[in-house]
């Protein structure tokens, strides 16, 4: 059996991250005290990137993220504590 390296996370948050898209948003809210409303823009950064466990492309608001879905975070979690 060969010996495996393990990667650490934050090189796997770099490695599977494709592309980065900005989204401009408004944000409304009104305040307690007067009851006006208020609007703001704020814009929310999404992250393109690649599944770790099974190779498919995903988008994610976060950027420690490397898994697509809850199963393949599970796999991941696995195989590092085998090794």
């Amino acid at each position: 059996m060969t010996k495996t390296k393990l990667i650490p996370l934050e090189e796997l948050y770099e490695k599977n991250t494709i592309g980065v898209k900005l989204v401009e948003q408004t944000r409304s809210y009104q305040t307690a005290l007067a009851g006006e409303k208020i609007e703001k823009k704020i814009s929310r950064t999404k992250y393109l990137k690649v599944c770790c466990s099974c190779g498919k492309p995903y988008e994610s608001h976060k950027y420690n993220s490397y898994a697509c879905s809850y199963r393949c975070r599970q796999n991941m979690k696995c195989r590092r504590k085998r090794c």
